[in-house]
């Protein structure tokens, strides 16, 4: 796009540089119809390049938005890893051990209730 905005540029300038300076009339009859489909396109050329800056800054303002989540997410995971991987053995093992002594406890009472209703139910 800048090429053929560098190329209509220097059309307009040789139009431009052939007409009179004093009376401000083109050297040829058609320059003045060449000269305003040129400063047209040129516009339009102008206009397209504004379109795709305001494109490319929200998709980077998306990308940088995205980036920072990113970078959020990851220092969250790396520290529920290290809370995962950094246990204190000797309080792991000391619950383990709480737990399997009262899921014991738990099923001999359980046991020693329905064996004393069983023998009720046989008598």
């Amino acid at each position: 796009m800048s090429k053929n905005i560098a190329v209509i540029m220097k059309e307009l300038g040789n139009i431009y540089a052939s007409a009179d300076p004093d009376s401000g009339e083109y050297a040829n009859a058609g320059d003045a119809e060449r000269a305003q489909l040129l400063v047209d396109k040129l516009r339009d050329a102008i206009n397209h390049v504004q379109e795709q800056h305001v494109k490319l800054s929200s998709d980077s303002t998306y990308l940088q938005t995205n980036k920072k989540v990113l970078e959020n997410s990851q220092d969250m995971l790396a520290e529920q890893i290290d809370d995962l991987e950094q246990t204190n053995g000797a309080l792991a093992i000391t619950q383990f051990l709480w737990a399997r002594y009262s899921y014991q406890a738990a099923l001999q009472a359980g046991n020693q209730l329905l064996s004393q209703s069983l023998l009720d139910y046989m008598r």
